[in-house]
């Protein structure tokens, strides 16, 4: 999450447009939240998705810009919702419209397959194969070494950087940490296990 948000923050800075998305707050699919804020903003609504994507389409030509959506935490969405936002993807994705998506690699099996069994759209193009979800879930180091993958992987922090998370999280969260205590090198664990100590 914050290497997504540190992206965002940095492609804005540039003047590139981005929309993010937190996936466990998507109430609704991908595309009437992308409507409901289309709406917010330039007021009236589309009347469908595809009427939607063609005005955004018509707006990024003419602004010549590139659109990047980013959904963050896909895995924190039911299989059913992380299944329509798969297809969203399929629907908005072009050559103006880059999606950025962030998953654990503990959900790579359920989410980059589809009901079948076979790559998800989000996989396929990613240029995830069809061993690769596994490979993502079970060993993602190796994964993140693979050639042609469109995949960045969070990997553990060393030493130094292990040190300066717990300063930055225990003055955060105000939390004392014991002398007793194994620290891990894993950035996710640090950042859950700070919050549920605070």
């Amino acid at each position: 999450t914050n290497f997504v948000c540190k992206t965002v923050m940095e492609r804005l800075a540039s003047g590139q447009p981005c929309l993010f998305y937190p996936a466990i707050g998507l109430n609704q699919s991908l595309l009437t939240e992308i409507s409901d804020d289309f709406e917010w903003s330039f007021g009236g609504v589309p009347e469908t998705h595809s009427l939607l994507i063609r005005r955004i389409g018509n707006v990024l030509r003419q602004s010549e810009k590139r659109l990047t959506i980013f959904i963050d935490g896909w895995n924190e969405t039911n299989i059913q919702l992380a299944r329509t936002i798969d297809a969203e993807c399929r629907r908005l994705s072009s050559e103006r419209i880059q999606i950025v998506i962030s998953l654990t690699h503990t959900a790579a099996t359920r989410l980059l397959r589809g009901a079948g069994g076979n790559p998800s759209f989000l996989a396929d193009e990613a240029g995830i194969p069809s061993r690769g979800p596994e490979l993502i879930e079970l060993a993602p180091e190796t994964a993140a070494k693979s050639d042609g993958w469109s995949c960045v992987h969070i990997r553990k922090y060393s030493q130094e950087e292990r040190e300066r998370a717990y300063e930055i999280y225990s003055s955060a969260y105000q939390v004392i940490i014991p002398t007793t205590h194994t620290k891990s090198s894993d950035p996710y664990v640090i950042g859950i296990a700070m919050k549920h100590c605070r």
